[in-house]
């Protein structure tokens, strides 16, 4: 891996030919955040935002998504002051993998809260520069700095910047149990759901003579609390699916028996504003003995396209896994990797104290 040190700029080309840039930010203090930002056309949204509580977090970008008028910044803010951050390194990352990086502390830093640390811009050809380059107050004094405000509309790129391509702007992968990340609602009066879906694969288990005898069927469910004190249960299992025009305003789209479809099980929050907090679970049906069988992987995607994967890399003897909890703090959701392996859906109950009453049941 390339060192880069600070005030350092260098042609992207000089470190990879992949057009699937990100950063990994490895600095570890209590209530640091960072962002990721695109700036484009007078406008700076926020295509990510990761909340450290202690862990790392990855933040990806496709540049042959943007035109090359787009700049993007990675952006840390800490209220405390940034001189209280430990020693930690930031990587760039070429399509997932290191290839260079640098290392920043608290000893960068005076009085200052909120720092650019590098940013990725289009100069005869793409480029990347390490900065460091501090404010005294918070994220809008970046924002303010740069010449931008945030962007109120849905899509933050042109369309010509995309050639009718769907946008990836930024993708957020929670590694470890208890990292996490937040989506911003809406501070508009359009509401935007969450989506979170699941997806896995796997050839089931066999017989005796090495046939298939059953593909695995995995249930996505969640247990919800509502802001008005309403508590309930969404699975297949029991056949309550939600409803999307009415409370609670969550949905589950299917029942899929066999992980063939396309785009797996998925639950979306119509209203993310009415929920309290949500535990997301899948549990193993039939067909597979663990989740280290089937491959399982969990994708939420904002308003904005944006996306916080948790893949499932901690796999156990148990066939029920809580898979994320999405808590709603103020104007943000917070979703928060958990992969804790139960023995059911009463134990994983008890662990987050929802307080339902379970009985056994079974698929028609």
């Amino acid at each position: 891996m390339n060192t880069l040190v600070i005030g350092q700029r260098i042609p992207l080309k000089e470190l990879t030919s992949s057009m699937e840039i990100g950063f990994e930010v490895q600095i570890h203090a209590a209530g640091l955040k960072h962002h990721l930002m695109v700036k484009q056309e007078g406008s700076v949204v926020p295509a990510g935002t990761f909340t450290h509580g202690g862990m790392q977090g990855k933040h990806e970008i496709q540049l042959d998504h943007l035109s090359p008028d787009a700049r993007i910044s990675v952006v840390i803010e800490l209220p405390t002051g940034l001189k209280n951050l430990s020693t930690g390194q930031v990587v760039l990352l070429a399509h997932g993998k290191p290839v260079a990086g640098f290392q920043i502390s608290g000893r960068n830093f005076t009085t200052e809260k909120t720092a650019t640390l590098a940013e990725i811009y289009f100069k005869n050809g793409w480029r990347c520069g390490v900065l460091c380059q501090g404010y005294s107050g918070l994220l809008a004094s970046v924002l303010q700095a740069q010449g931008g405000v945030l962007a109120p509309v849905q899509s933050p790129v042109s369309p010509s910047a995309v050639s009718g391509e769907k946008l990836n702007l930024s993708k957020l992968t929670l590694e470890k149990q208890g990292a996490s990340g937040t989506i911003e609602l809406s501070k508009h009066s359009v509401v935007h759901p969450i989506n979170i879906n699941l997806k896995w694969s796997g050839q089931g288990r066999s017989s005796w003579f090495g046939l298939r005898t059953e593909s695995p069927d995995l249930d996505l469910g969640c247990m919800v609390e509502m802001q008005n004190g309403d508590s309930l249960v969404i699975q297949a299992l029991g056949g309550y699916f939600g409803s999307r025009t009415s409370h609670p305003y969550i949905l589950l789209d299917k029942d899929d028996r066999s992980g063939n479809s396309a785009d797996g099980e998925n639950l979306t929050i119509h209203q993310p504003a009415q929920m309290r907090r949500m535990l997301v679970y899948a549990f193993i049906y039939e067909g597979a003995s663990t989740f280290a069988d089937v491959n399982a992987k969990v994708t939420l995607t904002d308003q904005f396209g944006n996306e916080i994967v948790i893949p499932l890399n901690q796999a156990r003897s148990e066939r029920f896994c809580a898979l994320a909890l999405i808590q709603k703090e103020g104007s943000n959701i917070r979703i928060t990797k958990e992969e804790r392996y139960f023995q059911g859906h009463r134990p994983c109950d008890h662990h987050y104290n929802f307080g339902f009453s379970w009985t056994v049941g079974r698929k028609d």
